[in-house]
């Protein structure tokens, strides 16, 4: 399948990983630099617009205190959230 970002945009999503929670950026980094390239093309965008929430937003959806409304960010914490727990997060 072909990607669709290219390396300039796929720049700008991971620059955009950076957050101000250290939690998060270590979680949401992570998950970027080991998952993105396997995502699907419609998963690619969903993490791409995750990323404009706000941090206290994400926490909360990381940690499981309340769950986002969009179904397909929701679906996309919740691979978040099984990647980092196998890595030992």
């Amino acid at each position: 399948m072909k990607n669709f970002y290219t390396r300039r945009e796929k720049s700008r999503i991971e620059w955009a990983c950076r957050r101000g929670m250290l939690e998060l950026d270590i979680i949401i980094t992570s998950f970027f630099e080991n998952c993105f390239d396997e995502l699907t093309q419609n998963e690619k965008r969903s993490f791409a617009t995750l990323l404009e929430y706000s941090d206290p937003d994400l926490f909360s959806w990381i940690i499981g205190y309340s769950r986002s409304k969009n179904l397909e960010h929701a679906l996309l914490v919740d691979k978040i959230i099984s990647y980092n727990l196998n890595q030992g997060y």
